[in-house]
C-alpha cells in the first residue's frame, strides 16, 4: 500500500529532509538515506517505519508514503506526522515575497529554494531536548541528548534496522534526578525533567494541548514551566508548533547572523535584534529557519579571516 502526499509548491524535498535530519547521528528516530525519508511512527506499543520518496517536482511536488512493519492501523498517524514533520502545508509565499525587498537575506532565500519549516512530533520531546541543550556547547549538548535516548528510550529494530525511540515521560520520571544525572546532566536540568515528565506522565499537564492556543496563552503556559524562559519558549514555536511569527532573539547566533548581514559585523544586543526583526513581522518563525540552514550549509559564515 502506499499513499500520495502534494506538499504546498515549491518543496525542495532533498534540502527539506536534509534540514529534518541535520543531528541524526546524536540522536532521533528519522533518518534520510540514499534520497528516502524514514521515520518511527509509534502508537501505545505499535511501532512501525515511515519511508517517504519524492515523486513529484520542485514546482508540482509529490511525496510517496510507504510503510513498514505490521501494523496497517498505523497509517493515518504515519501519513498526518509526516507531513507536519517536513512542513508541507506551509506556504511559503508571503516569505517569499518579503525576501525580495530584502537582499541580503534573498541571497540564501534563493540558493534554499523549496526549503520547508521542519518540526518535531513531541513538544514533550522537544522541551526536553531544550532544556538538554541550555548554555553548553552545541557538540556537547549532541552528546548528552544522545546518552538519554540511547539510555532511557526503547530500541526497536525494523527491516533489520535499530532506532531509539525517544524516552517517555514514564521512563524519565522514573529515572529521577539520579539516573539523568548519571547521563551528564546538571542537577538542576534533571530536576526540571523530571518534574516536567512527571506531571506529563500523570496526566496533570497537557503539553500538546498547547499547540492551538494563542500566541499569548502558549506563551504563558510554556514560561510556567520550570527550566523554560523566553528563548526556549520561542524554539518551541519554531521547532515543534505552528507560529509563523517566532523569533529567539536572545539567540548569539542569531544576533550574529543579523549582524554580519546587516551591521557590517557589529555587535547587537537582544533587544535591538528585536526591533530590527520587526521588518519581518509574520514571517520571522521562516526567516530563522533560512538563516539557520544556511549556517548548518556552509552558506552563511559569520567568522573573520
Amino acid at each position: 500500500m502506499e499513499l500520495t502526499i502534494e506538499p504546498a509548491a515549491p518543496f525542495d524535498f532533498d534540502l527539506t529532509a536534509h534540514y529534518r535530519t541535520s543531528y541524526r547521528k546524536y540522536f532521533g528516530n528519522h533518518e534520510y538515506v540514499d534520497g528516502e525519508y524514514r521515520q518511527i511512527v509509534a502508537s501505545s506499543d505499535k511501532v512501525a517505519l515511515a519511508c517517504v520518496k519524492s515523486v513529484g517536482t520542485l514546482d508540482r511536488p509529490k511525496l510517496k508514503l510507504t510503510l513498514r512493519g505490521d501494523h496497517p492501523e498505523l497509517w493515518e498517524l504515519a501519513a498526518r506526522e509526516v507531513a507536519w514533520a517536513l512542513g508541507t502545508d506551509t506556504s511559503l509565499s508571503g516569505f517569499y515575497a518579503l525576501s525580495r525587498e530584502d537582499p541580503p537575506l534573498n541571497t540564501y532565500v534563493q540558493q534554499l529554494y523549496g526549503l520547508h519549516p521542519t518540526r518535531n512530533t513531541s513538544l514533550f520531546e522537544t522541551i526536553v531536548l531544550a532544556i538538554t541543550g541550555q548554555q553548553i556547547a552545541a557538540g556537547v549538548a549532541h552528546a548528552i541528548r544522545g546518552l538519554v535516548v540511547q539510555e532511557f528510550g526503547r530500541p526497536v529494530v525494523i527491516d533489520g534496522e535499530s532506532y531509539n525511540l525517544f524516552p517517555t515521560p514514564e521512563a524519565l520520571a522514573e529515572a529521577g534526578v539520579t539516573g539523568l544525572r548519571a547521563v551528564k546532566l546538571s542537577t538542576r536540568k534533571a530536576e526540571y525533567i523530571v518534574e516536567l515528565a512527571s506531571r506529563v506522565a500523570s496526566g496533570d499537564l497537557d503539553l500538546e494541548a498547547c499547540r492551538g492556543l494563542p500566541s499569548a496563552d502558549a506563551d504563558e503556559l510554556l514560561l510556567g514551566l520550570r527550566g523554560i524562559g523566553k528563548w526556549t519558549v520561542q524554539w518551541l514555536k519554531i521547532t515543534a508548533m505552528d507560529y509563523p511569527d517566532a523569533f529567539p532573539s536572545g539567540d548569539l547566533a542569531l544576533r550574529r547572523f543579523i549582524s554580519h548581514l546587516y551591521m557590517d559585523g557589529s555587535p547587537l544586543d537582544e533587544s535591538a535584534v528585536e526591533d530590527f526583526s520587526r521588518r519581518w513581522q509574520d514571517h520571522r518563525t521562516l526567516v530563522t529557519v533560512y538563516l539557520f540552514a544556511a549556517a548548518r550549509m556552509g552558506l552563511l559564515n559569520t567568522r573573520k579571516g
